[in-house]
């Protein structure tokens, strides 16, 4: 069938106010208008809806009735769209964002992102998930999350990535370890000793790349995408990890600890936010990247501890 949500409309109103004349009265359109209308719908249907009485105007008849019932639900509906896309323009009604992060990010931004940026817009919610940077691709494309936050690696074309911070590159080492207390440590020392890997896509071909850029290879005496699980095998004394973040307390889930020491052959990873070019951002969205331009810089990340430079490594002080 191929009537219109303007027949509909006109029905209706014609329904309401029982007559042709005052239909077009109430509703401001011409009474050829509202009656062509009403006639093509009833074409399109292959049904009479009105019975017409020049004397007292239109009656519905029993199927006209059953009509108007569905027809008055169905304008509601669709009204209602139109009344949600308002909503997602106006930061002041109650919404949902769905929003991404890398996996080695999300456990030490989240959380202060999350309280933070809820106290300024409260009538936001976000609903977050977390995954590889393949994983936050297809999230985007498929419009499941509007905006994550990542590195920049391997964007393809059909997305955008707006830089916000450059993250050094640290090895993390147990407190025992020899190289625990050196302000630097250089990649052929490193490439002697075991690597615990964190084995996630992309992530884990930039950091070979530091040794390969070097004409080295990595010594991997184990690999795992459980951040917690590096860590602590790091903490224990089993290897180096590398990384990029820096976390504001040293400890992993066994009780032992880390320590940062800056790689000399330094190449920062770039923190920023990725979008879809083919997706237009929602009120919420523009609320939540506006917020992390605000809060995320090279000297400011919410949950780590601030980034530092080549030459800062002898007043590096990380709290316990």
């Amino acid at each position: 069938m191929r009537f219109t949500f303007r027949q509909l409309k006109y029905f209706v109103a014609a329904a309401k106010y029982g007559s042709i004349k005052a239909a077009s009265q109430q509703i401001y359109i011409s009474q050829p208008a509202v009656s062509t209308a009403i006639s093509q719908l009833e074409e399109e249907l292959g049904a009479q809806l009105f019975l017409r009485n020049h004397a007292k105007g239109l009656s519905l008849t029993p199927t006209g009735r059953r009509v108007l019932t569905e027809a008055e639900a169905a304008i509601r509906a669709v009204e209602r769209i139109a009344d949600v896309a308002t909503e997602g323009r106006d930061c002041r009604n109650e919404q949902f964002l769905n929003i991404g992060f890398f996996t080695t990010l999300a456990a030490l931004m989240l959380p202060e992102m999350s309280s933070v940026f809820g106290s300024i817009y409260p009538n936001i919610r976000l609903k977050p998930c977390e995954g590889s940077q393949k994983f936050l691709f297809d999230a985007l494309r498929n419009a499941d999350i509007e905006i994550a936050i990542t590195y920049e690696l391997h964007i393809p074309n059909d997305l955008n990535f707006y830089p916000l911070a450059e993250l050094p590159t640290y090895a993390y080492v147990s407190e025992d370890d020899a190289i625990a207390t050196k302000k630097e440590v250089s990649i052929t020392e490193l490439a002697k000793k075991p690597l615990i890997l964190v084995d996630i896509p992309l992530l884990s071909e930039y950091y070979i790349r530091l040794f390969e850029q070097n004409d080295l290879s990595p010594n991997i005496s184990f690999r795992s995408s459980n951040v917690e699980l590096v860590a602590a095998m790091v903490a224990g004394g089993a290897g180096f990890g590398i990384g990029n973040v820096r976390p504001r307390r040293r400890f992993v889930a066994n009780g032992t600890a880390t320590a940062l020491v800056g790689i000399a052959e330094q190449v920062p990873m770039k923190l920023g936010l990725l979008c879809s070019k083919n997706l237009h951002l929602s009120v919420a969205a523009e609320a939540f990247e506006h917020y992390c331009r605000a809060t995320i810089s090279d000297h400011t990340i919410p949950g780590m501890a601030p980034s530092i430079s080549q030459t800062d490594w002898e007043n590096d002080a990380i709290p316990d």
